[in-house]
């Protein structure tokens, strides 16, 4: 649609300018006729060495970014409004913010004040907690990626949020249609740049790096190419705080290399809020309490939440064996949230039987992978719980260990009777209706997926 101002697509939206360009589309300033109010028009850009296969892959995706963003409503997140065709290519119709990326705003000023840092970074929170809850993970979180107005702060581009390679469990993981990394590799997490799916533990690495680069006008880690910048992200302290103040230590909380250890959502909301403008300073702390403020709320919860009502200084604090539980079944409700969007865009429409079958068996090989990971983890987890040395705490996890295992047990059991129940062979192209058996098995596999996520 390039020099299309004044196009009218759909026969609804009048494309006035072009506001903005990311790694996979142009953003057009446009105004809906039919409602008489101005909206953001996304189309996708193609490079010209682009195939149509490949082609076909980037357009599917880009209905899955629609459906993605369209789960989630808060005034933090774009919303999407409609999804149209064009030239036979889809166009997603979203809000339209006016106002500046906080990329554009960086470019401009070099850094931004504590106070301003802050606020960002609350509102940020906030509209990240909705779209973890609905077990959206962003992947690709970035300056580039959020807006700026007076008065908020609003994501944008979830074009990669519930998007995993179906490639296969190792060597694409992480890899986008084009080849590059599943999220920009300058703020991409130590366990995305290693490969390792994204959790909504790499979007709090992702957005400790972004509000680094806000307040201090420069990327915490820094490296010639790619491998170079693994390295730093990998093993490497970040570059050291000359201007974050105060907020050095929540910094530092989110950029810990192990997402285990960095801080949740809530205890970082809690933090920056304090420094926001207007918030009355903190008193001394007591000068005979050592306060250890690099160590900010450690979990493991795959999902923090976020409790916006709370005063700046408390942090709510779940039961220990409820906060196990929950975390462990968001963990694993999240994986295979991202596998069920894989299956309904492999499902849609493929080339052929074959190809059909053969992103059938790629993504079970990815599933069976990581579903089994996760499981794992949570088998290791439950031997360390059984072997605490102290007797009262050991006591107190029996009846987690206890029901966990159960649960854990049910689902390793369906992921190794897989292949029994989900059989993909050659065989299923040379009956009468191969389409009809495929889609079979896609129904069985959607079922499998269903059954993992129940309680």
């Amino acid at each position: 649609m390039a020099g299309a101002s004044g196009l009218l697509i759909a026969g609804r939206y009048r494309l006035d300018r072009p506001v903005g360009q990311g790694g996979m589309g142009r953003v057009w300033s446009a105004r809906d006729e039919l409602l008489d109010r101005r909206v953001a028009v996304k189309e996708i850009l193609f490079a010209a060495d682009v195939g149509d296969r490949q082609r076909e892959k980037q357009l599917r995706r880009m209905i899955v970014e629609a459906r993605a963003a369209a789960r989630l409503n808060h005034p933090g997140i774009t919303t999407v409004y409609d999804v149209v065709e064009h030239d036979g290519a889809p166009v997603i119709v979203m809000e339209f913010v006016a106002g500046s990326s906080l990329a554009a705003v960086l470019r401009e000023r070099g850094r931004l004040p504590v106070p301003r840092v802050a606020e960002i970074g609350v509102q940020v929170l906030d509209a990240l907690a909705e779209a973890h809850g609905a077990g959206v993970v962003h992947r690709d979180l970035k300056p580039d990626n959020i807006l700026v107005t007076d008065r908020r702060a609003v994501i944008t581009d979830f074009g990669i949020a519930a998007i995993a390679d179906a490639a296969g469990p190792e060597g694409a993981a992480g890899l986008t249609t084009t080849g590059g990394m599943l999220g920009t590799p300058a703020y991409a997490s130590p366990e995305q740049l290693n490969g390792e799916p994204a959790t909504a533990a790499s979007d709090m690495w992702s957005f400790g790096a972004t509000l680094y680069a806000a307040v201090e006008g420069h990327l915490p880690f820094h490296g010639e190419n790619l491998w170079t910048l693994r390295h730093a992200v990998s093993e490497s302290a970040p570059a050291p705080f000359r201007h974050a103040g105060p907020l050095a230590p929540v910094l530092a909380a989110l950029l810990a290399k192990n997402p285990a250890d960095r801080t949740t959502l809530a205890a970082a909301a809690a933090e920056l809020r304090a420094h926001t403008p207007g918030t009355p300073a903190r008193p001394p702390a007591h000068p005979r309490r050592s306060r250890r403020p690099w160590k900010l709320l450690p979990t493991r919860r795959t999902h923090p939440t976020y409790a916006p009502q709370l005063p700046p200084t408390r942090v709510m604090r779940a039961d220990p064996v409820e906060e196990l539980e929950r975390a462990a079944r968001e963990r694993l409700h999240s994986q295979v949230q991202v596998h069920l969007g894989l299956l309904d865009v492999i499902a849609t429409a493929p080339p052929s039987d074959a190809d059909l079958l053969t992103g059938l068996k790629n993504l079970k090989d990815t599933h069976t992978h990581r579903v089994g990971r996760i499981l794992a983890d949570e088998e290791h987890k439950l031997v360390r719980l059984r072997d605490l040395e102290d007797e009262e705490s050991r006591r107190a996890m029996e009846p987690y260990a206890s029901d966990h295992g159960a649960w854990l047990a049910t689902r390793r059991d369906a992921l190794a009777a897989l292949d029994e129940t989900l059989p993909l062979s050659a065989a299923l192209l040379t009956g009468d209706s191969p389409r009809e058996a495929l889609l079979t098995a896609v129904a069985a596999f959607r079922t499998h997926m269903l059954d993992m996520q129940s309680d």
